[in-house]
This record gives structure tokens, sequence and C-alpha cells, in this order.
């Protein structure tokens, strides 16, 4: 049995920025933000955002890749996940986005094994269609996956469970675990409704972190 696990959410925390913001960026111009608008106004679901960004593109699929490799990954994850493995845990990301760019850049950096919870992607005529798991016991309307439910289930199955997160999908997820990593909005959302955390900007912080409670053996870097 192992002794803990690390659930990591992948956009704004294992990235710099989220993915629909570089497709935003990229491709969608004037059209990316009215979506943004219609979002932000509450016209539209979190899943219904993605959806429609994702699905606005016309683009190569080579294209799409490029943009995909554009994500900027945190560059001490790489590391934390093999202390993570050499402490007996398991690392497991957790994301409200879809597979399809979560597995091509894990492919692209060759992080191999990690356990990928999240929405279905595919390319697909000049576009990523993103779908929901309606059948999933995790399924969640607003979301496409309810991250608490995911953390609920794997809290019976662990020790303990160390959370990272970085904004209002994570919140009630992240308020289920042993520890709180945050970053961005959700240092707010939870200092708020006055829950502890552990603010953080990247994961050799979490790392130096873990490594002074003995969870782990991490050496931190500067």
């Amino acid at each position: 049995m192992k002794d803990f696990i690390f659930i990591s959410d992948f956009d704004g925390t294992l990235t710099d920025e989220d993915f629909y913001f570089i497709i935003m960026k990229k491709f969608l111009g004037d059209k990316g933000k009215e979506i943004y608008r219609n979002w932000t106004s509450d016209k539209m679901t979190v899943l219904e955002f993605l959806k429609a960004i994702f699905g606005s593109t016309n683009e190569s699929e080579e294209e799409i890749l490029k943009a995909v490799m554009d994500i900027k990954f945190d560059t001490y994850a790489k590391e934390f996940i093999k202390s993570i493995r050499e402490a007996n845990g398991d690392f497991m990301i957790l994301s409200a986005g879809c597979n399809y760019y979560i597995d091509k850049l894990l492919e692209y950096l060759e992080i191999k094994d990690v356990k990928v919870i999240s929405n279905n992607g595919v390319y697909q005529d000049g576009k990523i269609v993103m779908t929901a798991d309606t059948s999933s016991p995790f399924y969640s309307e607003t979301y496409g996956v309810d991250k608490a439910l995911v953390v609920e289930h794997y809290k019976k199955m662990y020790p303990k469970l160390y959370y990272a997160g970085d904004s209002e999908p994570d919140f009630k997820a992240s308020k289920i675990a042993d520890i709180i990593f945050a970053r961005g909005h959700l240092q707010k959302m939870l200092q708020n409704s006055g829950h502890n955390f552990v603010a953080v900007d990247n994961f050799n912080e979490i790392g130096a972190y873990l490594n002074q409670m003995g969870v782990i053996n991490y050496e931190s870097r500067k």
C-alpha cells in the first residue's frame, strides 16, 4: 500500500497559464474575447466555455500541437513527481480541462505513468472536440469533472492526501485534503473561508515543504 497520494490541478498549477488562454491568443481573436465575456457574465458554465474555446479553432493538428508545446510546464515538477514515487507515494493530475493537451504535453516531456482524470478530448476537423463522460461517478454538469468527488474517493484509499490547485474548481476539492498547496485565486478563496493552506508559486516550494515535513526526500533548488 502506498503511503500517500498527491493530487494536482493542471492548468495554472502545473503550468504558468491555462491552455485556453494560449488557444485564445494564438487563434481566436475577437471571437475568443466574445466567448470569454459570455463566460465571465455567467452565460456559460466552465464546461460550456472550454468546449466553445477548444471547438472554435480551424487549424491543422500540427498547429494545435505547437500550441500545446507552448504551455510553460513547471520546471521543478518532473523532479517533484520522481520524489513522490521514491517516497512510496502516488501522483495524479486532476483537471477540468481535457486529456488531449495534457497527455500530449506529458508525452513530449517524457513524464510517464501519471494517472490523469479529466474530460475527454480529441482533435477533429481543425479543432479539439471536448466531451464530458456523463456515465462517470465523478461527472459534473458545471465542470465535466467534479474534483471534490474525485478527492473524496481517493481520500478513502490513502492514509494521507495532498492537493495543489489555483482556482475556483479546486476550492471544494482542496478542503478535503490533509494539506492544501494553493496558487492564484484559490489562496484568496481559502483565506476568506478560514481554511489553512500553504501559499506557493511552484513545485520547488511544495517539494521543499514536504521535504521539511519528512514526507519526501527533495533537494530544493534556487
